[in-house]
């Protein structure tokens, strides 16, 4: 049995950069796509607070070691920006360790927190 509710993952989803397919997720409404490797998971209900926890991997791209998803980042770069963490949804950025975006087919995201209620 699953447990739902606050203080678990309250919301995830995997998506595939390459075609824009959310292919599945809970309590995610969508993902905007802004530019190669930066997106935002939009929830379908918003956190009571901007202190959730987020958890992401990807996959490797084709050609590129070390790829790693920034939770709350700048979209030029890598360095943090709490303003890109929203109750609403948290935009990410896709880069290789040279700190150059690229798009991936699998990019995964968990997020632990309490929901408005």
């Amino acid at each position: 049995m699953a447990y739902f509710g606050n203080n678990s993952i309250t919301a995830w989803g995997q998506y595939n950069d390459n075609n824009n397919d959310l292919r599945d997720n809970r309590n995610i409404s969508s993902v905007t796509n802004h530019a190669t490797g930066q997106l935002t998971f939009n929830f379908s209900n918003n956190f009571s607070n901007d202190d959730y926890c987020v958890v992401t991997s990807t996959a490797g791209v084709n050609g590129q070691n070390a790829v790693m998803v920034n939770p709350a980042t700048q979209y030029s770069g890598i360095a943090y920006n709490s303003s890109y963490q929203t109750t609403s949804g948290l935009r990410v950025t896709v880069n290789d360790r040279g700190g150059t975006t690229r798009d991936s087919a699998l990019v995964c995201a968990m997020f632990i927190g309490d929901f408005t209620v």
